[in-house]
């Protein structure tokens, strides 16, 4: 009796360790030495605050947080659909000197519905992101995707979301 009671607990157990996602084990921006919050997207840096873009409102999700690496060559994204139920983090990396941050690896909650959302938020963000300003607490990420409208289109073309450190 006592054999097959703690049989019965090592497979509880080990059934409970295995069913522990991908996504329960992706990183986070969290993770990064610097960690800032998500302010707002914008058409010019800092001075306009604006919607997101249409395709993003259409998923919606909302962007949480981006992390750096001590040595600033990592990044993650971090984005958490409305009904909190799925969690995305986008990695990303960048080579000394360049602005540009290359698209590595994306992560999310693994049920179905969050990954249908994960392939939409790699189609728009996997093309990458282009620094436009790193200065001080502030830092603002030009989109590179060429998918994505919004009402920048009309004022400078560009749309960039913005994080911050809040001190």
């Amino acid at each position: 009796m006592t054999l097959l009671k703690s049989l019965l607990s090592f497979l509880f157990l080990a059934i409970t360790l295995c069913s522990v996602s991908a996504s329960d084990l992706a990183p986070s921006a969290n993770d990064m030495k610097f960690v800032t919050d998500f302010t707002t997207f914008a058409c010019k840096s800092f001075r306009d605050k604006v919607e997101a873009p249409y395709e993003v409102q259409d998923l919606e999700v909302q962007f949480t947080k981006l992390g750096i690496s001590g040595s600033t060559r990592r990044i993650i994204i971090d984005v958490e659909s409305s009904d909190g139920e799925c969690f995305y983090s986008a990695d990303y990396s960048r080579q000394k000197g360049q602005k540009q941050l290359k698209f590595e690896k994306s992560y999310m909650t693994q049920i179905p519905k969050c990954l249908e959302l994960k392939e939409s938020l790699d189609r728009y963000l996997s093309p990458g992101f282009k620094y436009i300003i790193k200065y001080n607490a502030y830092i603002s990420m030009l989109f590179l995707s060429k998918e994505l409208t919004s009402v920048c289109d009309e004022i400078s073309g560009n749309k960039l979301i913005e994080f911050q450190w809040k001190i």
